[in-house]
C-alpha cells in the first residue's frame, strides 16, 4: 500500500500541466482545490498532531477524522479548534479524492467509498502508537 506524502514542487506542477491539457473548468478547478487543500493539511498538520495526541481526534474508518471523548474536551477554545480541525482536514481529504478520480483513468465516483475505505486502512496503518482508530463495530482503540 502506498504512502500519503506531501507534493513535490515537480508533482504541483505535473498535475497543473495535466489538468490543464483536459479542456474542463471542472478538473482545473479540482486541482486547485487539491493544492489548496494539501497546502492547508501541511498548515494544520501540528494542530492535527496535537489534538491526536490529546486524544481528542480519532481516525475513522472511511478515511476521516473523527472527534473522540478526552479529558481536555471542557476548554472552549479547544473545542472550537477542534470542531475547525475536523471540518477542515475531512474536507481537504475529500477535495483530494475527488481530484485523484478525476484525474485517473481508471477511477469512478462509484469507487469512492472503496477509496475511502482504502484511506481508512491506510491513515490506521501510519498512526502513532497511542493514537485513537475507529473499529468496525464503531467503538474506538488506542494503536
Amino acid at each position: 500500500m502506498g504512502e500519503v506524502e506531501p507534493l513535490t514542487e515537480e508533482e504541483m506542477l505535473i498535475v497543473s500541466v495535466r489538468a490543464s491539457g483536459m479542456g474542463t473548468t471542472s478538473r482545473d478547478d479540482l486541482a486547485g482545490q487539491a493544492l489548496a487543500a494539501r497546502r492547508r493539511q501541511l498548515f494544520n498538520r501540528d494542530d492535527v498532531e496535537e489534538l491526536k495526541g490529546l486524544g481528542c481526534l480519532a481516525e475513522g474508518r472511511q478515511g476521516r477524522l473523527v472527534e473522540h471523548e478526552c479529558s481536555a474536551r471542557n476548554e472552549a477554545e479547544l473545542m472550537t479548534r477542534l470542531t475547525r480541525m475536523v471540518a477542515e482536514e475531512n474536507a481537504d481529504r475529500s477535495a483530494l479524492l475527488d481530484w485523484a478520480i478525476s484525474t485517473d483513468p481508471v477511477l469512478t465516483r462509484a469507487d469512492r467509498g472503496q477509496l475511502e475505505e482504502m484511506l481508512g486502512r491506510l491513515f490506521s496503518e501510519r498512526a502513532k502508537a497511542g493514537d485513537w482508530l475507529e473499529q468496525p463495530d464503531g467503538s474506538f482503540k488506542q494503536k
